[in-house]
This record gives C-alpha cells, sequence and structure tokens, in this order.
C-alpha cells in the first residue's frame, strides 16, 4: 500500500531513485524530512491541479545520492525541499519547455510562493525543477527563474 502524502504524491513517488544500491538509504533518511517533503508534495499537487498528471524524476535525495546525481552541495533536494519533474507522457524538450514557461505564468499569475524554478538540461529533454520559498529559503532567494543548461546558471527573471 502506498503512503500518500497528498492526493497524486506518494512518499515512495517522492523518495524513488534509480539507484538501486542508494534507494533504501534514501528512503530511511527522508523519513526525518517528511515536513518538508509533504510541502513539497503539496506545492506539486498545486501545479498538477492546472497542469495534468506530473512524472517526478527526482525529489528527496540524501547526501550520498546528491552527489551521484550531481547535485550542488547546498541542494533542498537534501531536505526534502525540491523536486524535479514534467509531464507524464511528455518527454520532448519542447514539451518541457513548455511547461517551464505555463509553470512560471502559473506561478506568479496565482502568486504561489516558491524558492527557485528552474530549466534543467543535462542530456535530452531535461526537467522543470521548484523548490519551496519561505520559510524553508531567505526572503531574498526566493522567486528565482532560471534556466540551468549542463551544470551553467542563467538568472531569467525573479517573480514576487
Amino acid at each position: 500500500m502506498s503512503d500518500q502524502l497528498t492526493p497524486h504524491f506518494s512518499f515512495e513517488e517522492m523518495t524513488r531513485t534509480d539507484n538501486a544500491a542508494l534507494q533504501e538509504q534514501n528512503r530511511n533518511l527522508a523519513q526525518q524530512w517528511r515536513p518538508s517533503l509533504l510541502a513539497t508534495a503539496q506545492l506539486m499537487e498545486r501545479i498538477r491541479e492546472w497542469s495534468g498528471p506530473l512524472l517526478v524524476h527526482s525529489a528527496f535525495r540524501c547526501p550520498e545520492l546528491n552527489g551521484a546525481a550531481g547535485g550542488v552541495k547546498t541542494s533542498q533536494h537534501m531536505l526534502g525541499q525540491a523536486c524535479d519533474f514534467s509531464l507524464c507522457g511528455e518527454q520532448t524538450a519542447q514539451a518541457v519547455d513548455d511547461l517551464f514557461d505555463k509553470v512560471k505564468s502559473f506561478l506568479g499569475e496565482n502568486q504561489v510562493p516558491f524558492g527557485q524554478l528552474i530549466r534543467e538540461r543535462w542530456s535530452g529533454a531535461g526537467w522543470v525543477h521548484i523548490s519551496l520559498g519561505q520559510p524553508w529559503r531567505e526572503a531574498d532567494k526566493c522567486g528565482e527563474v532560471l534556466l540551468m543548461d549542463k551544470g551553467a546558471y542563467t538568472m531569467l527573471d525573479k517573480i514576487g
């Protein structure tokens, strides 16, 4: 049985990894971050209500998994405060670009608080990254909209 955090996002989905060697450790360490993981799932739920079904690529990542994934040392993923996602069934670069633009508009028009919204491109289609804002992130670092292309970040906008 699934441990549902919200109607559409489970603890299992928000802690899943393709790195089988780190899966159990990742889920065990995620338990201490359940409150922030719940808040992240609630933010994702708001986006899902508007966009339709979403595919979670990565949410909580323990420090070892974050390092293996190439995440930054200050990643909110390690605190259960961030999620990488795309639309279910829409795994093209254009679909992810469109989703990023629509999520940016949705957040701004509806004054949804957030930390960072990042269009991330490593290889393939990439994904959209979103993180929690206050109180999990300093106010002056909230509402940031960025592009990350193969590790290089570009600030695109600031909302709020």
